[in-house]
């Protein structure tokens, strides 16, 4: 505030002359003026998306006002000529300061001034400085501006560092595929320096904060000594210069050159070129390691390789030293194609990357760059270009490319001006978050700071489900971008508004806790109970001292269970799972989500003890021990999260909530230590049995195990965890790997659960040419509902072979005059057909008494190809194993070239000691002359042509089924089992047993003294009608229903002692099903002598039940159509005999 005051002038004296009056005093006309107050106010700070209000005061009426602006970034002032005005901040881009003056003015000149002083704070760089998102402003505008200001700055540093080296000459840089390539850390500062023509960067060249560097993927100078690279060489004189931040005039002049990290030929031939071409260089090599530090101290440039014995941390300290000495430094590569780990670190210190150990480099690419001109290079593919122009079509929300056409096909141009970028980004944030990198705590990376906030802005609006056809381009591509930059490694992040089907957004009723989790280590990964709350930051801290690589990641999820382009299938964020971020001993890192989720851990090695502690933390339902059981109950009711999990030794079921209690509704496993156990038993240990494993929780079956044994074979071990997301599919309705993912509820004994599971167990080898890929898959599963079935007598649910289709298709070969031409026309490929081929296999071998239960033969044949491929790898074991396994006439060489036929003619005879020739045959089998010699040379006892006779899903109940040759004695095309006249080409068949054949009886008569009940009505207890059909329709294929009891043809019966209920109507015709299972409709059919049509009546509960499965019972059902159903005791299950 500043005061002016205004006096009054006059004279006078206290002493009088006595000679002269006193002197009159004459008073100014005006009066004493007051002094004027001016206040511009207290200083302010805001941000430059506010409206900076300036209000000043006086204590004067009738004053002029005059704001003006004193210093810092030119604003307008509106009403700047009032007490208070007003200044727009919106094109300050950047943290300001600011200082106004407000003049007053009297009407006679007078005045005074204050002045305030604004500090504008930019809201895009507080949040690029915080990484916090919250502070962004209200709209993406300034974010998208920012991107593009930086972008062009750093454009126009790429295009002079690249003039200086290149002018305007071509480009010539041809590497063998004896070389790598490098890629950039981060955008800024990196300039491609050779881009190949098939877009991989061979060379590259790095501006750190005016600290300059350049890396080779081949080993350039030595080349050039070699007499390699010489059109490059120009160009390489010029990449020195700008290295060493000198013209063509000063390159020549003193230099130190310092040689680190790099075999003596390499340091020999570099220092000879440099100094031939430079003769006032001084060029050293650097070879002792302790002394790294202090000889590279004085050096102007630093050429290194990664030698593979220098240590990481001197070779790294005293790099670092050099580039803070302003020294540039130049990598050149020593690894051909490969790389090692101190190539990565080097190159990390340089803000780029190369592939790790054991990667391909350029070997498959065989990349190489000619261009005319720096120019044309940079406008083949240039990523800062590429995202310059994303970020431009994001902020005109105008694109090159109709995304709408994804609902099809995507078309070149998002897969090229999109999809191929937002991918390339997403590989950037997902290398951050797996090196621990905060890039909002490091002054670098502006770049990728700012694509990940117009992200966080863009995930905030994000409206679920999206329709690619019909949601609006830029809202589907800005939700499709925030999706790959999702970045966790952060203190602040934004909890996502919507997650679709993924989980709630609201977790404001969960209280965060800590949790101390003490776990054995086991491949690959486990659950930790432990809930990431999204938007919330969540510390881990690892205490224990074990020798395991751990790592922590959230959700489990597959990105392509997310079906963005299927219609309305964009339901939820595309990459729900994060990426591991490994712990160390003793380390403490934390993450922050936007979508939160379980917490998994990562292991490398088995059976370690691991310690971690949890904080800021949720917990779900987790159920992992009988301790768990009330915890893991009270959870469920609450409903607090949206997922569960189940965790056996294992086996792990992560589960959406509604699905889990699905799972818990199932009567056979109604609590989660059931599902647990069942899971164990079904899933992992009977799948693992049939797959020819053992380990922990798989059982020794002395028939597998010691058949092994005896032959020398090894038994392979499996010890990792396998995994299933109760979630949405990847494929289909379920999809295989580990975890699989499915849209059902989670079941130890659903075939859908073990489908999947059989995926990742089944071999192709196994399957006989031109078998549907499904035909190997689900045995595992058809196995563990055997032993299901063999623990609970309860009905079979394995599905239905066309095992009866393919007998009849056996039948009619007969007829043919080529039997094994017919078969074969008939192409018995499908994935059913294929298996009820193996069921008749497996049939053989137990019938024959080669196995107790025939499945095993699959065991037996899984552990005889791993050792087979064992035994293939090199021509010394092959020679040692081939006799054991059965290939003992084939060269390594010729066995590898089998063909599966031939394989599986020759493996199947060895493994059931059995020869299966004829029996494959039968079923237009083919294989080689070669094949049929090996396994004749074995002299084991042959199959003959056989049918075990077996329908739908009997199978499942044992396979103890009854053997039915197939031969025709008499040549009248039915075979013996089905003539009663096998020796009589004219007859075949007696219908009603009478002696005389169909052909010479006209008549179907039913022997009395064979009847259980004659002329009988089987009446309902549930509503007195009685089972019936029409007489008057044609009866093949009708369907059983209940009617009013007539006495008459409609609903008479005749009930044989095998089991046959014959309709009055037709005596040949019977009651009937296609397969013995839950569901099946009653039909008539041609009476025949099989399980299918083989009754039995209970007297004391009046069920009708399976003849061989008591636990199928008819079931009268509310439509009145009669069916088979689990037993229950019901009226509708009871019925009674009445004799007419």
């Amino acid at each position: 505030m500043c005061t002016t005051i205004l006096f009054g002038c006059g004279s006078g004296s206290e002493e009088t002359a006595v000679s002269n009056p006193p002197e009159e005093i004459v008073p100014d006309t005006d009066p004493v003026s007051e002094a004027i107050t001016v206040d511009a106010g207290t200083d302010i700070t805001l941000y430059n998306n506010e409206v900076l209000t300036l209000t000043g005061s006086t204590n004067l009426a009738g004053l002029s006002y005059l704001w003006s602006q004193v210093s810092g970034d030119t604003v307008i002032i509106t009403s700047h000529d009032s007490a208070s005005a007003t200044v727009a901040l919106s094109n300050i881009a950047h943290d300001s300061k600011l200082v106004f003056k407000l003049t007053v003015s009297d009407s006679k000149g007078n005045s005074e001034a204050d002045s305030i002083t604004v500090i504008v704070q930019d809201k895009v760089s507080a949040a690029m400085i915080s990484g916090d998102p919250s502070l962004l402003p209200d709209t993406p505008e300034s974010i998208l501006n920012r991107i593009l200001s930086v972008i062009e700055a750093e454009k126009i540093e790429n295009e002079q560092a690249l003039q200086a080296i290149y002018g305007d000459s071509s480009i010539s840089y041809l590497p063998s595929q004896h070389s790598q390539f490098v890629s950039f850390k981060q955008r800024e500062g990196v300039y491609p320096l050779i881009r190949g023509n098939k877009g991989l960067n061979l060379a590259a060249a790095v501006n750190i904060n005016g600290q300059h560097n350049a890396a080779f993927g081949t080993n350039i100078i030595r080349s050039f000594y070699d007499g390699a690279y010489l059109e490059y060489e120009p160009h390489f004189a010029n990449l020195l210069a700008w290295l060493l931040k000198r013209d063509s005039a000063t390159l020549a002049d003193k230099t130190t050159v310092k040689l680190a990290l790099m075999d003596g030929t390499t340091a020999w031939r570099t220092s000879e070129w440099l100094t031939a071409k430079y003769t006032n260089w001084t060029v050293t090599h650097c070879t002792i390691e302790s002394e790294l530090n202090n000889c590279l101290s004085d050096a102007d440039l630093v050429i290194t390789g990664s030698n593979n014995d220098a240590s990481s941390e001197i070779a790294l300290a005293a790099l670092q030293s050099a580039q803070a000495n302003d020294a540039a430094l130049l990598y050149v590569h020593l690894h051909s194609w490969n790389s090692n780990a101190l190539t990565v670190s080097i190159l990390s210190q340089m803000n780029l990357i190369m592939q790790g150990s054991g990667g391909p480099g350029n070997y498959f690419s065989q990349d190489t760059a000619t261009w005319d001109n720096y120019q044309q290079m940079l406008a083949a593919g240039w990523e800062l270009n590429d995202i310059y122009q994303l970020v431009t079509d994001l902020k005109a929300k105008v694109f090159s490319f109709d995304i709408s056409s994804c609902a099809t096909t995507c078309d070149d141009a998002f897969n090229s001006d999109f999809k191929a970028i937002v991918q390339s980004l997403r590989i950037s944030m997902n290398g951050f978050d797996r090196d621990k990198v905060d890039i909002f705590a490091s002054e670098l990376y502006q770049i990728e700071k700012l694509l990940v906030l117009l992200a966080d802005f863009y995930r905030q609006s994000i409206s679920y489900p999206m329709n690619v056809g019909t949601t609006p381009a830029n809202e589907f591509l800005q939700a499709y971008f925030a999706d790959h930059l999702v970045y966790n490694t952060r203190d602040f992040n934004m909890l996502q508004k919507d997650l679709g089907n993924f989980s709630r957004t609201d977790f404001s009723h969960v209280t965060p806790s800590s949790k101390t989790l003490n776990i054995t280590s086991k491949v690959s990964f486990r659950s930790t109970g432990v809930y990431a709350l999204p938007g919330q930051t969540m510390t881990i801290s690892r205490t224990d001292n074990s020798e395991v690589d751990v790592s922590v990641f959230i959700n489990t999820q597959r990105s392509a269970s997310t079906h963005e382009f299927d219609g309305n299938g964009y339901n939820r964020p595309k990459y729900l799972q994060s990426v591991a971020v490994s712990i160390e001993s003793g380390e403490t890192i934390t993450l922050n989500s936007p979508y939160g989720g379980p917490v998994q851990l990562k292991f490398s090695v088995n059976d370690k003890a691991v310690a971690i502690n949890f904080s800021n933390i949720g917990q779900h339902p987790h159920w992992a021990s009988a301790s768990d059981n009330e915890s893991f109950a009270e959870k469920m009711t609450a409903a607090d999260f949206d997922w569960a999990e189940i965790v056996t030794p294992n086996f792990e079921i992560h589960s959406q909530l509604p699905k889990m209690n699905a799972s818990l509704s199932n009567v056979y496993f109604p609590s989660a230590a059931e599902i647990a156990a069942g899971t164990e038993q079904y899933i992992h240990n009977f799948a693992h049995v049939l797959a020819g494993f053992q380990g922990p929780g798989i059982d020794v079956v002395a028939e597998i195990h010691d058949f092994a044994n005896d032959k020398g074979w090894s038994i392979d071990s499996i010890d990792y965890v396998k995994h299933m997301n109760a979630d949405q599919p990847t494929c289909g309705s379920g999809c295989s790997g580990n975890p699989y993912d499915a849209g059902w509820n989670f079941s130890p004994i659903g075939h859908g659960d073990i489908h999947e599971f059989g995926h990742g167990l089944e071999k192709s080898k196994f399957r006989f040419s031109g078998w549907d890929g499904h035909a190997s898959t689900n045995p595992y599963s058809y196995y563990a509902k055997t032993q299901f079935h063999k623990l609970t007598n309860t009905a079979s649910s394995c599905q239905s072979l066309p095992s009866q289709d393919m007998f009849n298709t056996l039948k009619a070969s007969l007829l043919e005059a080529d039997a094994f031409a017919h078969m074969q026309a008939a192409s018995l490929t499908s994935w059913s057909q294929g298996m009820a081929i193996y069921v008749q296999m497996m049939m053989a071998a137990q019938e024959q008494g080669d196995l107790l239960d025939g499945w095993h033969l699959l065991a037996r044949l899984h552990i005889l190809l791993r050792e087979f491929e064992r035994a293939d790898n090199n021509d010394n074991d092959w020679l040692a194993k081939r006799d054991s396994l059965g290939f003992g006439s084939f060269t390594r060489a010729e066995a590898q070239a089998l063909n599966n036929n031939d394989w599986l003619v020759i493996a199947i005879s060895t493994v059931t000691v059995r020869d299966y020739r004829e029996l494959l045959t039968m079923w237009g089998l083919s294989f080689s002359s070669a094949a049929s010699s090996q396994v004749a040379s074995f002299a084991y006892a042959p199959i003959t042509p056989t049918f075990y006779n077996t329908s739908g899903n009997d199978y499942c109940l044992g396979l103890d089924k009854a053997p039915i040759a197939i031969n025709d004695r008499d040549g009248d095309g039915i075979i013996d089992a089905d003539d009663i006249f096998p020796d009589d080409p004219n007859e075949s068949n007696d219908a009603d047993g009478d002696g005389i054949g169909d052909n010479q009886d006209l008549s179907y008569d039913l022997d009395p003294t064979k009847l259980t009940y004659q002329n009988i009505e089987l009446q309902s207890k549930s509503n007195t009608e009685c089972l019936s059909i029409d007489a008057g329709a044609s009866l093949a294929g009708q369907k059983i229903v209940s009617a009013v009891c007539s006495n008459d043809n409609n609903t008479l019966w005749n009930w044989g002692d095998d089991g046959q209920l014959h309709t009055a109507a037709d005596a040949s015709m019977c009651i009937a099903v296609d397969s013995l299972g839950n569901g099946a409709q009653l039909i008539l059919a041609s009476c025949a002598d099989i399980n299918n049509q083989a009754w039995a009546y209970n007297n004391d509960s009046k069920a009708v039940t399976s003849v061989n499965f008591t636990g199928l019972a008819f079931d009268l059902y509310g439509n009145k159509e009669v069916h088979l159903y689990n037993t229950h005791g019901g009226s509708n299950q009871q019925w009674l005999i009445t004799v007419h």
